[in-house]
């Protein structure tokens, strides 16, 4: 059994002088605009160290988590997990933006949960003012458009067998699609046409929620048609642009099939 696994199992609350600190404190997600917020002990004094606290976030069924972390941390690190079930995948960990540069970024779940760990060491020589953190659940889209919100766009979220994904002729400068098929099976991608004009791009991501995943990115002029394959059961598929879209921008069919 892993250690994050353990996380999950534990809800022995940890007392750091005028605050707890649970290895697996559950907060449900209220459905946006609602945010709700959570801190590390003693936020933004700081915290003692040897400090470890876990936070489990869910969201109610089809609905995933939107996660605006802020940290201070000079050498501690908060990991973010995506939880599907009982299994944990590391999407990111954070570290820096110590003496007095916070640092802010945004993640997104991939299903209905995620798991934030901020554990420390025993170094008494720093001095971390921790993470604030602020949460809230949405409905992922099934199509981009100018009536979703911006988190809506980024989170585009397709699990049926097959599907269509196509640029949608607004002035979205970002839509995200994130297709993810069952466990054991891979995707067929079947581009149909992708014509970019100026400041416009098509980036395929291979593993979604990973740090500097691989990816190619076709940018400024049209291509032929062409057909791709999944590296694992999951795939991305990101359009932006910075201007405004002149050209058709792209079209592509996807299914689910085995591998082999």
């Amino acid at each position: 059994m892993s250690r994050v696994t353990e996380t999950f199992k534990s809800n022995s609350p940890r007392d750091f002088g005028s605050s707890t600190c649970s290895l697996n404190t559950t907060l449900n997600a209220s459905l946006s605009p609602v945010e709700n917020n959570f801190s590390s002990p003693n936020w933004p004094q700081g915290y003692q160290v040897n400090t470890t606290c876990g936070w489990y976030i869910t969201a109610s069924k089809n609905h995933i988590v939107v996660l605006r972390l802020t940290y201070a941390l000079n050498t501690d690190t908060v990991k973010v997990y995506d939880v599907d079930g009982a299994e944990l995948s590391l999407i990111n960990s954070f570290t820096g933006g110590g003496q007095g540069s916070r640092q802010t970024t945004t993640v997104y779940s991939k299903f209905h949960g995620l798991y934030i760990l901020l554990d420390s060491d025993n170094k008494t020589s720093k001095k971390e003012e921790g993470i604030f953190a602020s949460y809230t659940a949405i409905s992922p889209a099934l199509h981009c458009s100018s009536g979703n919100s911006l988190d809506e766009n980024h989170n585009i979220v397709l699990k049926d067998p097959s599907g269509v994904l196509e640029t949608p002729g607004n002035p979205n400068r970002l839509c995200y699609w994130k297709i993810i098929a069952p466990k054991g099976r891979i995707l067929r991608v079947e581009v149909l046409s992708i014509q970019l004009s100026m400041l416009e791009c098509v980036e395929i991501v291979f593993k979604l929620n990973k740090r500097n995943p691989p990816s190619a990115k076709l940018c400024e002029q049209s291509y032929p048609s062409f057909v791709l394959y999944s590296l694992t059961n999951e795939l991305g598929i990101k359009y932006q642009h910075y201007g405004i879209p002149t050209s058709y921008g792209f079209r592509a069919n996807y299914t689910t099939i085995l591998p082999g």
